[in-house]
């Protein structure tokens, strides 16, 4: 009974060694994200206003989350950020306002709200009044 706990447990820790990516894969995991965010909406809005904005939105990109300076094209196809995809822009933006995601709270009628200064985040429900980014 113990050799065959002991090949088992064998058998799984190899297994993990071959899961596990090594630091050379690691370096060239390519993770993706929202390539560039907008400005800040001058007017704060519901969820659902916040949504339309976006949808309808045809504005220069304000921030790269590489870092690189946008070239002041206008684009359009712009969407509400998940609070992942708002949280690749971190630290890029001196605005203390916190902003809109799409992804819900723990309750039905509460989003998450980030403010990108800091990373702070919190919560509200759909018709509270916040700022919006979008991405795309």
């Amino acid at each position: 009974m113990k050799t065959i706990s002991l090949v088992t447990s064998c058998t799984f820790l190899c297994a993990l060694l071959f899961a596990i990516p090594t630091h050379a894969s690691i370096k060239n995991l390519a993770l993706s994200g929202p390539e560039m965010v907008s400005s800040e909406s001058s007017n704060k809005m519901n969820l659902v206003d916040a949504a339309n904005y976006c949808r309808t939105l045809n504005s220069v990109c304000e921030l790269r989350a590489d870092g690189t300076p946008c070239n002041g094209d206008s684009f359009k196809g712009w969407r509400l950020p998940s609070a992942d995809e708002l949280g690749w822009f971190l630290g890029l933006s001196k605005s203390e306002d916190y902003l809109w995601t799409r992804t819900q709270y723990t309750e039905l009628d509460k989003y998450i709200i980030l403010s990108l200064v800091d990373g702070s985040w919190g919560w509200a429900g759909y018709a509270a009044d916040v700022n919006v980014r979008c991405v795309k």
